[in-house]
């Protein structure tokens, strides 16, 4: 019986670990310091391999119920909260249907404004009401180096984000502004690259990270 006790008291901790443990692993895999909470969502089902755990908990907790131990309503109000809550944050990735990780989705933006990308990338491109956010991960180091040799001979990048530009994006990307280090901006209203940002046009603004390796694309 003590060694049942113990077992129970190990899967315990192991359920109340799980959420934490899993929604950790999610965030390393999804890359979340490049995707944000996107690149969360994209493996959050993985949290649902988890309620493997809490489901074998609660079987105990039927076999210490069969013993009369007190211990089983403990594994049964732990088993189904952390079960619970496993498969409706395990569920996101199916539940945000206004999130796209084909790489296909910046062909559009290449095609608008001419500026090639790397073809060896990582997306995940969100659709909100009045614009689109894209976030991008260059995965070849060649790729990228070529890329920024571009970005350098063109007259189209700049350095520094004009205010205009900064004031155009979404609190969410100016609070990352500074660790970006290229920049672009292409008017699509009238088709041509433009540093100054006016609310009568439609846009599309790049911001390159490089020692991330990582692109923003932000589109009206």
């Amino acid at each position: 019986m003590k060694i049942i006790k113990l077992f129970n008291y190990l899967l315990l901790c192991l359920t109340v670990a799980s959420l934490p443990i899993s929604f950790a692993l999610c965030n390393m895999i999804g890359e979340s310091d490049i995707f944000g909470i996107f690149g969360t969502v994209r493996y959050s089902w993985v949290m649902m391999l988890f309620s493997v755990i809490p489901i074998s908990l609660i079987i105990l907790g039927v076999s210490l119920k069969k013993k009369s131990d007190y211990f089983y309503k403990i594994n049964f109000a732990v088993g189904i909260i952390s079960l619970f809550l496993l498969i409706v944050f395990g569920s996101f990735r199916f539940m945000f249907t206004n999130v796209s990780y084909d790489v296909e989705v910046v062909d559009y933006t290449e095609e608008t404004t001419g500026v090639e990308l790397p073809d060896d990338i990582k997306v995940a491109s969100v659709e909100f009401e009045s614009y689109n956010i894209t976030y991008i991960k260059l995965n070849n180091e060649n790729e990228k180096e070529n890329f920024i040799a571009n970005i350098k001979a063109s007259h189209s990048w700049n350095e520094t984000l004009s205010d205009s530009m900064y004031r155009a994006l979404p609190i969410s990307i100016q609070a990352q502004a500074k660790n970006f280090d290229y920049f672009v901006s292409y008017n699509k209203t009238i088709n041509q690259f433009s540093s100054y940002v006016s609310d009568e046009f439609s846009y599309v603004i790049m911001l390159l990270d490089v020692e991330m390796s990582r692109v923003i694309i932000w589109e009206n």
